[in-house]
């Protein structure tokens, strides 16, 4: 019990360093970050928008553009609080939408069958003796496919 509410209160208190990697539409600076409140669409209830940042649920997501080839975008995407669509919803509201998301985006002409290109990768945590683990998730097999027609050659080791 003791090690699991270690490693609980790492993700209560967001010190839990997690990296998602996404495919997205267009460039973007090499770095970047989004900040900004979230709230329901009204329109849309299943969807979520921007706000200002003192109203909603306070969002926060840095990137870092791994590659870029033609007109999609390889981001590291990493988010500094936990919100129901965060990712999805910073990047679309930045122009930028996540290939193959099915709410936030159409689907697009080249990749009609692209799943959500969106991909936990890794989740570094404290552990309770000390030191760090990182955790890292191979990329899955659509996802793999659909970034190898775009152009994307994914490492075999884990440079990101």
């Amino acid at each position: 019990p003791e090690a699991l509410e270690f490693l609980a209160r790492q993700f209560r208190e967001k010190t839990a360093k997690k990296v998602y990697w996404a495919v997205v539409k267009g460039q973007l600076a090499p770095t970047g970050s989004w900040r900004s409140g979230l709230v329901r669409d009204p329109r849309h209830r299943q969807r979520f928008t921007v706000a200002p940042e003192d109203q909603g649920k306070w969002a926060w997501t840095d990137w870092q553009v791994l590659e870029v080839r033609g007109h999609w975008s390889w981001l590291a995407l990493y988010p500094h609080t936990g919100r129901t669509h965060q990712l999805r919803v910073h990047c679309s509201q930045a122009g930028h939408p996540i290939l193959g998301d099915p709410v936030y985006t159409r689907p697009h002409a080249e990749f009609p069958d692209a799943p959500l290109m969106l991909h936990a990768r890794s989740l570094t945590l404290t552990l309770p003796e000390g030191g760090q683990r990182t955790f890292t998730a191979p990329i899955p097999q659509d996802f793999r496919e659909i970034g190898e027609r775009a152009g994307f050659v994914w490492p075999d080791t884990e440079p990101y």
